[in-house]
C-alpha cells in the first residue's frame, strides 16, 4: 500500500508481470506528452473501493496519467472481449 493511501481497508499485493505488462501497454499507448512524466509507481489492489481496479495509484505518483490509463485499460479490455471494435 502506497504511504499515507487514504483508503485504508484495500488490501495490496504484488502485481503479476501480466497486469504490469497490461498497465505498461495501456501506459505506452497514451500520449508522449501525457506519459512524458517519470517513472510512475504501481500498486496492484487485491481489495479496492472501486470494483475491477486493476491498480492503484497515489495522487503523489503521478495520478493525471494514472487515471487516463485506467481509462484506456478499460478500452483495451472491452476490444479484448470484443465488446467495441
Amino acid at each position: 500500500m502506497p504511504k499515507a493511501w487514504p483508503h485504508k481497508n484495500e488490501k495490496f499485493k504484488s502485481c503479476s508481470s501480466a497486469e504490469q505488462n497490461k498497465i505498461t501497454k495501456a501506459l505506452e499507448d497514451l500520449s508522449k506528452v501525457l506519459t512524458a512524466i517519470g517513472k510512475l509507481n504501481l500498486y496492484c489492489a487485491t481489495k479496492s473501493i472501486y470494483q475491477g481496479n486493476p491498480a492503484s495509484s497515489a495522487p503523489s505518483d503521478k495520478i493525471i496519467a494514472h487515471e487516463f490509463s485506467h481509462l484506456h485499460y478499460e478500452k483495451i479490455e472491452q476490444k479484448r472481449l470484443g465488446r467495441i471494435s
